[in-house]
């Protein structure tokens, strides 16, 4: 299994889904882009969350 990569914020998906990314100012956080701006897994609308780099989750785990 190759080690995730992270890639820089201008090529993250914008459909919705929900990703790693990271902020230097909060560190790692799953967040997924939303009418224009990052909306982040422990807020309830937009944050200041202003990311330079992203990843892709990892697959659930199978039972």
């Amino acid at each position: 299994m190759s080690a995730p990569t992270w890639h820089p914020i201008d090529s993250a998906p914008t459909d919705g889904r929900s990703i790693l990314v990271y902020d230097p100012s909060i560190g790692i956080i799953i967040a997924r882009w939303r009418d224009g701006g990052w909306l982040t897994a422990a807020a309830s609308g937009m944050a200041d969350v202003v990311p330079t780099h992203w990843m892709a989750l990892p697959p659930r785990p199978r039972w």
